[in-house]
């Protein structure tokens, strides 16, 4: 499934893509565990879009 993805998307930097998403749930779901927050998938695109744009 992950190369099938992979192939669809179309780009070089799948790999990337596929990380920051997985932190940015990562993340959030910790701060629903030991933070309280609520569950939010506006939220998780927000943080997603802020780290992918991120300059290092």
């Amino acid at each position: 499934m992950v190369l099938q993805a992979r192939r669809l998307f179309g780009l070089s930097i799948f790999r990337e893509v596929a990380i920051i998403a997985t932190w940015c749930i990562w993340t959030h779901r910790k701060a629903i565990i030991f933070y309280g927050a609520a569950l939010s998938m506006v939220r998780r695109r927000i943080k997603f879009t802020e780290d992918f744009n991120c300059p290092l």
